[in-house]
């Protein structure tokens, strides 16, 4: 699922950049058209590369972004760096105590969900 919002996150910054990159040029465009200075010519040309330049740069931090959150996500065991309980070190169990739905410490592995009744991403 995280590679979903991942691929989204990199789809929807490629497109906005694309959408300022083309508005860039045609704003150059109407500069150019509007003027016989060179020099303001030039000035437009310039300015729509720095505005590319500009969206390719928003558009990388945001592909980094969503690459950085899917890998702190997939360091930390869920959405926000929240893990499951007993999803830690030591195995499925996690160690010595578990969160049963209720909320209720309960021995390793004896939650009182029934098998395979899904509860926060694993199976108990």
């Amino acid at each position: 699922m995280q590679s979903g919002k991942k691929m989204a996150t990199d789809v929807s910054a490629s497109a906005k950049a694309g959408m300022e990159k083309a508005t860039a040029t045609a704003q150059e465009k109407v500069e150019k058209m509007t003027t016989m200075d060179p020099m303001a010519k030039e000035r437009a040309e310039m300015k729509k590369e720095e505005r590319k330049r500009e969206a390719e740069m928003k558009k990388q931090t945001a592909q980094h972004d969503s690459a950085a959150r899917k890998e702190s996500e997939a360091r930390h065991g869920g959405v926000g760096g929240l893990s499951v309980p007993g999803s830690g070190p030591g195995g499925p169990t996690g160690g010595a105590t578990d969160l049963n739905p209720a909320g209720v410490h309960t021995a390793a592995g004896t939650g009182t969900n029934p098998a395979g009744h899904e509860t926060g991403g694993r199976l108990i």
